[in-house]
């Protein structure tokens, strides 16, 4: 089994980077902003084992897998 800092780092090395590949072209709405964290945060409760029912917060999810929120790093770029 992988352990969670090989899975967060092949998540972050493929997954985040083919999802916000060409992202300076795209047009900056609160839309495309809140899908982009729906996608993370599915992502990493999966990574991590969590479900709905219990009652993680957004934060504490980005917390403990040590990533950021998907909109700041597309701010950036």
């Amino acid at each position: 089994m992988l352990s969670l800092k090989i899975k967060l780092d092949l998540y972050t090395s493929i997954i985040v980077s083919t999802a916000i590949y060409a992202s300076e072209t795209w047009n900056s709405t609160a839309r495309i902003y809140q899908q982009l964290d729906v996608f993370h945060q599915r992502n990493l409760r999966k990574i991590l084992g969590i479900t709905w029912k219990d009652h993680v917060t957004n934060m504490e999810v980005l917390s403990r897998t040590g990533q950021r929120r998907l909109q700041d790093i597309v701010k950036e770029r």
